[in-house]
């Protein structure tokens, strides 16, 4: 996903953009998705979710700075479940922002 597209909505107009990778490990660029989230949290665009080509689900949470175009991905806990390993494999879901917290709901667990 290095290819960002940009509107600019004063002027009406596209640009390409190429994003870059930040705190990833070489070949861990986020792929292409679908049924995935994105929300937007201070700069940053939040990924989470979906699947590829509809067979592999995807259970990450990306997050590109929309100023240094850099994609990270963040390390994350859950207090209520230390013992849960990774986050749920979540398809054609919703996200928003809710007092600096981003609330997933609905959608489809995919296995």
């Amino acid at each position: 996903m290095s290819d960002i597209y940009r509107y600019n909505t004063i002027s009406n107009t596209w640009s390409l953009e190429v994003s870059t990778v930040a705190t990833l490990a070489p070949g861990n660029t986020p792929g292409p998705r679908a049924g995935h989230s994105a929300s937007l949290v201070e700069n940053k665009i939040c990924i989470f979710g979906g699947s590829f080509n509809d067979l592999s689900p995807i259970e990450s949470i990306a997050m590109l700075n929309t100023s240094t175009l850099e994609w990270s991905i963040p390390h994350f806990n859950n207090p209520r479940r230390p013992n849960m390993p990774t986050l749920p494999n979540l398809v054609y879901h919703t996200a928003t922002l809710v007092d600096k917290r981003m609330l997933v709901a609905f959608g489809e667990l995919f296995f």
